[in-house]
């Protein structure tokens, strides 16, 4: 679905950890070496050269990110930015960073840590993850969401899920639309299986899911 021709995004991220993977010099996917009839997207892509994450091309996701505190904005408003995190564990922007060339997506056991718990509402209730009906508290994490986007197109990235009982995923999201290009939960829960799913039209949820064996 993503292979169609004119559109190319490399080494982007969305809820993951990446490592420099393609050929920017190149200007067109690994998949297709011989097929030089696409257009390279710049904006969209990343090799994480820089000494600090690129803010013009990465929003930093979760409540102390830009679309945490600007929801309404028109970049944040279609953007998974806006998401808190998979509960318990909280999406915090300490916890990206850069080394190697790699961008670093951390998990920290801080239970307490009070700068980020308890995470409340300004009336003093608890903010809920309705996917687990659960509170935010005790892990703090982090996640990454692109500032641009794109119609179609061609994706490469590369990237470690993390030896954690925590969520690693890679994603494309738009409007009421989704592709789980991977998603998993550290080894010992999933047990070497990595999920793919396209959803569409959220109000109907609405799924098709693909299950694959991966190893070290």
């Amino acid at each position: 679905m993503m292979s169609v021709r004119r559109s190319i995004v490399s080494s982007v991220s969305m809820m993951v950890c990446i490592m420099p993977n393609l050929v920017e010099s190149q200007g067109y996917p690994m998949a297709y070496p011989d097929d030089t009839d696409w257009v390279f997207r710049p904006d969209l892509s990343d090799e994480f050269v820089s000494p600090a994450v690129n803010t013009e091309k990465w929003f930093a996701a979760g409540k102390d990110g830009e679309c945490g505190k600007d929801i309404v904005s028109e970049q944040c408003v279609a953007s998974a930015a806006v998401w808190h995190g998979r509960a318990p564990s909280l999406f915090v922007k300490d916890n990206i960073s850069l080394r190697n060339q790699k961008l670093n997506l951390i998990v920290k056991y801080e239970p307490n840590n009070k700068k980020h718990f308890p995470h409340n509402y300004k009336n003093g209730s608890p903010i809920i993850d309705y996917d687990c009906n659960c509170k935010y508290q005790k892990y703090t994490t982090a996640g990454v969401a692109s500032k641009n986007g794109f119609l179609y197109g061609y994706v490469e990235a590369r990237a470690r899920i993390a030896d954690a009982s925590f969520s690693s995923a890679f994603w494309l999201i738009g409007n009421c639309h989704e592709i789980d290009v991977f998603e998993t939960i550290g080894n010992k829960i999933s047990k070497n299986k990595v999920s793919s799913c396209l959803h569409y039209d959220y109000k109907l949820v609405n799924w098709f899911f693909n299950l694959y064996l991966w190893t070290q």
